[in-house]
């Protein structure tokens, strides 16, 4: 199974190891076995690539209104224009899409979703008479053609302006076979999911996707958020509306939910599965200060990796980080890994630490009353055969996970000059490449009062076999 479209969901600092391979039997669900790698902190292996980004002279102008093949990024972005653009992901060009008559804008706030024909956003048109109330559609975006077109009328956001009731629609997920959109109405828990046909805009089915199993030692049930669908057919998600919790599949044409895990399982499994207390220091931050014996190592590895808040579908399995870090006794230690799930069986089939670059400990003193930890906070996608992870927190390189050697590499992000932090963020679009939002920002104020910040959005590509930046564009926010 491979990935098609879905949003990204969303942290580390420090040195980046080569793999410390281990053939240790893992027992997760009904007791199967598989093998783990977890790297090693060695700071002699890094790999680390600084990005060349570009100078601070903006980027062309926005090219003229034009339809055709695209190749690359499909965007929403009002720092180029109110509308859908795309950004070459060879040349970097930018261009803006003519769209339908009929549609008065498209969606700002979550960016289209393509696969591997089209790209799909929502589009609003104002009511008849009113002068907020909005239509919205479900709207494609050729990709051999560039053409914006309606695709399917959703709804209306409110009947009138005056109207209480409101709803809501969002695009979940979309393959070359279907498309997935949720819908939520005020005063309504259950959220409802209707799929579309991605060329003709047929309905396929409407359901609520709601979970509801029971076993003699568990019940398990939560209303299912859609993240994928997977190349046989099956949506993927999980019970937490798309911020992680239990993995489970969705069935397109009925609703029928199904746990990945059954639900009376209690763990997928533990951190010791896979190390032994003697690999405590490679895989885990300590307080300093803190004492640790083997008793208590043995109990912080004993943690569950469950799912965390991010998932992706790559190579055919489901990855996420694993951030549960428990105090042990008055002990205190951080623990980040990424897990790899394997779909087909259900079982945690290998793990791999980020090990230093799993948080810090600010201002925090043994037996006090306060401890301050910051820790990596990642967004997760698969590409090339690479995870690549991205840390929102400000001046933090992407890491990039080469699963067949478990190096993991830095792809240092350049500030420029002038600037005081990078943030960065995935950007969905295009179905063969990663794109990264940069927000290269100056601290303009910082004072007792607060801090503010301003600077231009870059939109760069990532390769991650080779860790560097290829393309990079900005344009003026004025």
């Amino acid at each position: 199974m491979t990935m098609n479209a879905a949003r990204p969901s969303h942290r580390a600092l420090g040195a980046i190891g080569a793999l410390l391979a281990l053939a240790l039997a893992a027992t997760a669900c009904g007791g199967d076995d598989s093998s783990a790698s977890v790297p090693s902190a060695d700071v002699d292996d890094v790999g680390d690539t600084s990005a060349s980004s570009p100078d601070d002279e903006p980027s062309e102008p926005v090219a003229a209104v034009a339809n055709g093949p695209i190749n690359g990024l499909v965007i929403s972005q009002p720092a180029f224009g109110l509308g859908l653009f795309t950004i070459d992901r060879d040349s970097g060009a930018i261009t803006e899409l003519s769209t339908s008559d009929n549609i008065d804008f498209v969606e700002r706030n979550d960016q289209p979703l393509a696969t591997t024909s089209a790209a799909f956003s929502l589009g609003y048109t104002t009511r008849d008479g009113q002068e907020f109330a909005k239509d919205v559609s479900l709207v494609r975006i050729d990709l051999a053609t560039g053409e914006v077109s309606k695709l399917a009328e959703l709804g209306f956001e409110t009947e009138t302006d005056d109207s209480e009731d409101r709803f809501s629609f969002d695009i979940q997920a979309a393959s070359d076979e279907i498309v997935i959109v949720q819908e939520r109405s005020s005063g309504e828990d259950d959220p409802i999911i209707r799929t579309f046909d991605p060329v003709t805009g047929e309905e396929l089915a409407s359901f609520g996707a709601k979970l509801d199993e029971a076993s003699d030692s568990a019940t398990c049930s939560a209303n299912a958020s859609v993240l994928y669908v997977l190349d046989d057919g099956r949506l993927l998600g999980d019970t937490s509306a798309g911020t992680g919790g239990d993995p489970l599949f969705v069935d397109p044409a009925t609703g029928d939910v199904t746990l990945a895990v059954p639900c009376e399982v209690t763990k997928y499994a533990s951190l010791d599965q896979f190390v032994d207390v003697s690999q405590f220091a490679d895989v885990a931050v300590a307080r300093e200060g803190d004492q640790w014996d083997d008793e208590s190592i043995a109990k912080f590895l004993s943690w569950e990796l469950e799912p965390g808040s991010d998932l992706v579908v790559g190579d055919g399995d489901l990855w996420w980080v694993a951030d549960k870090s428990p105090t042990v006794e008055n002990l205190m230690a951080l623990q980040k890994t990424i897990v790899r799930f394997d779909l087909e069986t259900g079982v945690v089939e290998e793990i791999f630490s980020l090990g230093p670059r799993s948080g810090e400990f600010i201002d925090c003193e043994i037996g006090g009353d306060t401890c301050e930890i910051g820790g990596p906070q990642l967004q997760l996608a698969f590409m090339a055969g690479r995870l690549v992870m991205v840390d929102a927190r400000e001046n933090t390189p992407i890491l990039i996970l080469d699963p067949a050697t478990g190096i993991i590499e830095e792809l240092v992000l350049e500030l420029g000059d002038g600037v005081d932090y990078t943030e960065a963020s995935l950007v969905p679009g295009d179905k063969e490449a990663v794109w990264v939002e940069v927000k290269r920002m100056t601290i303009t104020k910082d004072d007792d009062t607060g801090r503010t910040a301003s600077g231009p959005r870059y939109f760069e590509r990532i390769d991650p076999t080779t860790a560097t930046v290829t393309v990079s564009v900005t344009q003026d926010d004025s």
